[in-house]
């Protein structure tokens, strides 16, 4: 990092200070739920794709949004500017990690339903000798239809 890097970063530092101290907060808390309603919406989606391509297209959006240096700087003068920016630099850091999130419940909701699927298949042989020639003959008896959450299809047996 150069002196100039060094310089500028403090620059930064300290106008991201003034920035957040000078914010209403009511209006950048604001800004930030009406993203999060927007996250939300979209994890409600049930197809993992879908979800996914979804919440893929929300960070795309995020990083358009994110506030410039510049920006930033401009806001100075503009306690409605500062507002915006704030807004915008609080769910630019904290809402991609959202999808993270969601993504980590998909491979746990997929290895429980995997466990499940294993149990009932234990279950089958422990009654009929034998394991199914199909999954759909768990169905209904021992387990509800076995649906890979990735594929939204029946898991391949």
């Amino acid at each position: 990092m150069t002196v100039l890097d060094e310089a500028y970063s403090d620059e930064m530092k300290l106008l991201n200070k003034f920035v957040a101290q000078s914010a209403v907060w009511n209006v950048v808390l604001r800004n930030g739920n009406d993203w999060y309603d927007r996250y939300t919406k979209s994890a409600r989606i049930v197809s993992c794709d879908e979800r996914q391509t979804e919440q893929a297209r929300l960070e795309d959006e995020l990083r358009a949004l994110g506030p410039t240096p510049r920006q930033l700087a401009t806001s100075v003068f503009s306690r409605k500017s500062r507002n915006r920016q704030m807004g915008k630099l609080i769910v630019v850091i904290f809402l991609p990690a959202h999808r993270i999130v969601y993504t980590a419940e998909d491979r746990e909701k997929t290895g429980l339903d995997l466990m499940h699927l294993a149990d009932a298949l234990a279950v089958h042989h422990t009654e009929h000798g034998s394991y199914p020639e199909k999954l759909m003959e768990l169905v209904p008896g021992i387990l509800e239809k076995p649906v890979d959450l990735f594929q939204q299809n029946p898991f391949v047996y």
